[in-house]
């Protein structure tokens, strides 16, 4: 599936190398990069639900899109460039598109789907480095170097941080699918934009004046009042604050306080937006609340047990608390951030 009209860049379509995974519960998938060859059924599974046809403004919201999709193959010279000439797919694989993109994730979304946390030997946010996981941070690193961005940390640990940089400059580095085994990458659960040589905060997800142009018409969620796209919305965001260390807001099917909280903290620290689209409307923003640590168990205290039998000999140093590693990883974890990932929370809310 590309995203073409909604998206960055296009390219000529062909049989894709590889699968792609779904990048589910992150936001804006129109604003990402157009990984080609997928189709309608492909990895990301962007098809129109059959109850959406019936939502208000969807109809008028896909006949825009084919007259835009008609615009850019024929008139634009889409077609010629991208597509052997062939207006006619041009037109219709650019409408699914906008259909997609531009009309389902903002009148319909969705549920967001879980992922799972681990595949072909990679575990998302595991304590332990795995080599097979470094050596796709180096490569990405190099991949990073090359566009401007910041290196990584390549600790072999799968986190937002390496997430966030291949859902950047995948598109841009294809030797990161010869060389790596990127199928794994589906297990990732939220994500953390690179930030540019010379800047100090995580690059935006890309847009596009079309998708500007949706977000003013759709006008975002309305303040304090049910809505049936909300509640989706409200489990993509979850799964991007807990990817990041974040307790998940409550799920009220409404525009609150703590959904506000959760989408601005998302943007600013992680290059999502969420705002733009869902967010207009947002009256008060409470900020969301870090995942306690776990603390080492405690029980009833007893009796000192006497002195054991036998000589006595020289008091043992005292060791390092078991739990303090693990703490520090935790919180180390957390300092990398940054939003964007392809599936449907990428419908701009960054994931939305």
């Amino acid at each position: 599936m590309s995203t073409g009209i909604l998206g960055r860049s296009t390219r000529r379509r062909g049989r894709p190398l590889y699968a792609l995974p779904s990048f589910q519960g992150t936001p804006s998938l129109y604003v990402l990069p157009s990984f080609h060859g997928l189709g309608a059924a492909g990895a990301l599974g962007a098809t129109v639900p059959a109850d959406c046809w019936d939502k208000p403004g969807f109809k008028t919201c896909n006949e825009q899109g084919w007259r835009l999709a008609q615009e850019k193959c024929i008139a634009g010279g889409l077609a010629a460039r991208e597509y052997g000439g062939d207006w006619a797919r041009c037109q219709s694989e650019q409408a699914a598109d906008y259909a997609y993109y531009g009309c389902v994730l903002r009148i319909c979304p969705p549920p967001s789907a879980p992922r799972p946390t681990s595949s072909g030997g990679w575990v998302w946010k595991s304590s332990t480095p795995n080599p097979s996981i470094q050596t796709f941070q180096n490569h990405l690193n190099t991949c990073l170097a090359r566009t401007g961005f910041k290196p990584i940390s390549a600790d072999g640990k799968l986190g937002p941080a390496t997430c966030g940089a291949f859902k950047t400059v995948a598109g841009q580095c294809p030797e990161l699918f010869a060389n790596d085994p990127i199928s794994n990458i589906g297990i990732c659960q939220s994500f953390t934009n690179p930030t540019r040589v010379g800047e100090t905060t995580p690059v935006k997800d890309p847009t596009s004046d079309e998708a500007r142009k949706l977000d003013q018409q759709f006008g975002g969620l309305p303040w304090m009042q049910p809505d049936p796209r909300a509640t989706p919305l409200q489990q993509g965001l979850n799964q991007q604050l807990t990817g990041h260390d974040f307790l998940p807001i409550t799920q009220t099917g409404q525009l609150d306080a703590p959904m506000c909280g959760g989408m601005r903290w998302l943007d600013v620290n992680t290059g999502s937006q969420w705002m733009p689209t869902w967010g207009q409307n947002c009256k008060a923003f409470t900020d969301p609340r870090k995942r306690p640590l776990p603390s080492s168990p405690t029980g009833p205290v007893g009796p000192t047990p006497g002195p054991a039998p036998g000589p006595v000999g020289p008091t043992p140093a005292p060791s390092a608390p078991v739990a303090q590693s693990s703490m520090l990883l935790a919180g180390g974890l957390l300092a990398a951030l940054a939003v964007g990932g392809y599936a449907w929370w990428k419908s701009k809310t960054g994931g939305a």
